[in-house]
């Protein structure tokens, strides 16, 4: 289940963290180098593939509780905004 009021469906070996994994290892792009934004259970696996792992303000418990860093919550424009920061400062995330 994606939210209250949709449900996701897929395949069984097909989801967010897989597809990040394909894409990274086309790119060239480590782990190391990956930023991930998630709200919601169904991103679990593409934020398990990430070193910097954020949860919007807005995101379900489990995401929040286990993410790194936060982002202002999708309504604000949390992403573009984050990503700016990082591009402008990216030291400033490292120590966490």
């Amino acid at each position: 289940m994606s939210g209250d009021i949709w449900l996701d469906v897929s395949l069984p070996d097909v989801n967010k963290g897989r597809d990040l994994q394909a894409i990274a290892k086309r790119l060239g792009v480590t782990r190391d180098e990956i930023a991930a934004f998630g709200d919601y259970l169904n991103d679990t696996e593409l934020l398990a593939e990430a070193k910097y792992v954020f949860a919007m303000d807005n995101a379900h418990p489990e995401l929040l509780e286990n993410a790194g860093y936060r982002a202002p919550a999708n309504s604000s424009n949390g992403v573009i905004h984050t990503i700016r920061k990082l591009l402008d400062a990216p030291e400033s995330f490292e120590s966490r």
